[in-house]
């Protein structure tokens, strides 16, 4: 009665799980966490029925543990393999596998915890945030359920947990609260583009490896284009200026946030893109120290941006604050940088020394190989820093490989 028991109660617990988690704005993540915790606790109890059942039993299998799908070894009873077979549109046979009986309690134990760490989910609506979880969630490599169930969480209705609008995330992150709700600042062609590309952003990095890195390479080229695009439109309505001005208007600077932060996320997913290579072994080693010279560069990128935008937000606390001119010579070096900055900049060195470490290692090829590998290293740090504008001079990649 108890192993019964158990494993009806593990069944409703998991019912309600899946029952709080669609709830929406993620009103009944607190009460789905109580019955994951239940589903653990029931789980180990049918772990504990596992050997009665089997002295139970008249059958003696001697296939062992592990070619049994039930915690007695004996056949399931009134379950059809075939079942999902004949409900598929017409299709080749296929074989249908049916888990082991210890295999099937590691996953839900794995399913449980991956659902764990999505139901503690702060609900922060930092886009910074959000995706530092969604990198550190794929680390562990969830099933396909969990990552549906946090897809649904962040993307409901066209907002972010269902709350909150993309155009007033995106104000956020700019460091500039007057503009949430303005109606002009939401209606803005870029604002509703950058939008749409992180709704699909965060979409893309719900799914599965394989899959994500297929599509970040389309979702990079979306973010490198619109950024080419506020830059152009900047120009042409403010002309050359960069540097943060004292009586510069709203408009103005909102559109130079705006390019940073579009520029620094399209260097995040460049980044993602890059490091998502190393974990699905397509590189191969005689393109290690290439993919570590983009690497390299691409961090060095994303470094200054993530400052640029550290640094526009103090200014507009310094301005909303209405402290004294003469602070602002001195806020670039007293301003403190997050720990992502240090961590990024570990990884520039990294990239670096990696990427010299592979080139000592590498048999001397010929020459014209050679001059061909340090010229694609040149083009793409040209093509990653922007084209060199006249009266500049651009310091060659190859100047670093003097050492």
């Amino acid at each position: 009665c108890r192993a019964l028991l158990c494993r009806l109660r593990f069944r409703k617990h998991f019912h309600h799980v899946v029952t709080c988690m669609r709830k929406p704005q993620g009103r009944g993540l607190d009460l789905a966490r109580k019955h994951v915790t239940s589903c653990l606790a029931e789980l180990s109890s049918m772990l504990k029925s596992q050997e009665f059942l089997k002295s139970q039993s008249d059958i003696t299998s001697q296939k062992g543990d592990e070619s049994c799908t039930t915690a007695s070894g004996c056949r399931p009873i009134g379950f059809d393999v075939s079942l999902n077979s004949r409900l598929l549109s017409p299709a080749p046979p296929r074989a249908v596998q049916i888990l082991a009986w210890s295999d099937a309690i590691r996953y839900f134990e794995k399913l449980l915890h991956d659902l764990d760490i999505i139901c503690a989910l702060s609900l922060d609506p930092v886009l910074e945030n959000v995706l530092h979880f969604i990198a550190q969630f794929q680390k562990s490599v969830p099933d396909l359920v969990p990552r549906a169930f946090l897809q649904t969480l962040l993307v409901q209705d066209g907002k972010l947990y269902g709350r909150d609008l993309f155009c007033d995330v995106i104000s956020r992150a700019l460091s500039l609260p007057d503009i949430i709700g303005d109606k002009e600042f939401q209606s803005n062609e870029f604002v509703v583009q950058l939008g749409q590309l992180v709704t699909n952003l965060l979409k893309i990095l719900c799914t599965n490896t394989a899959w994500q890195r297929r599509k970040l390479g389309k979702s990079l080229q979306d973010w490198s284009t619109i950024s080419i695009q506020l830059e152009l439109a900047l120009k042409r309505e403010f002309g050359e200026t960069r540097n943060v001005l004292a009586d510069e208007n709203m408009c103005m600077r909102v559109s130079k946030q705006l390019l940073v932060w579009s520029q620094e996320h399209t260097y995040w997913i460049a980044s993602r893109f890059l490091i998502l290579g190393f974990e699905l072994d397509l590189y191969s080693p005689s393109e290690y120290c290439m993919v570590y010279w983009y690497m390299h560069v691409v961090f060095i990128k994303l470094i200054e941006k993530m400052q640029l935008r550290i640094l526009a937000s103090n200014e507009n606390s310094r301005r909303k604050g209405k402290k004294k001119k003469d602070h602002s010579k001195d806020s670039v070096r007293d301003t403190p940088f997050p720990s992502s900055c240090l961590l990024l900049q570990c990884y520039v060195l990294l990239s670096e020394g990696l990427s010299m470490v592979h080139m000592a290692l590498m048999p001397l090829p010929p020459r014209h190989r050679s001059l061909l590998q340090l010229n694609n290293i040149y083009l793409f740090a040209n093509a990653v820093a922007g084209c060199p504008e006249k009266g500049k001079q651009v310091i060659p990649v190859t100047k670093y490989l003097q050492y």
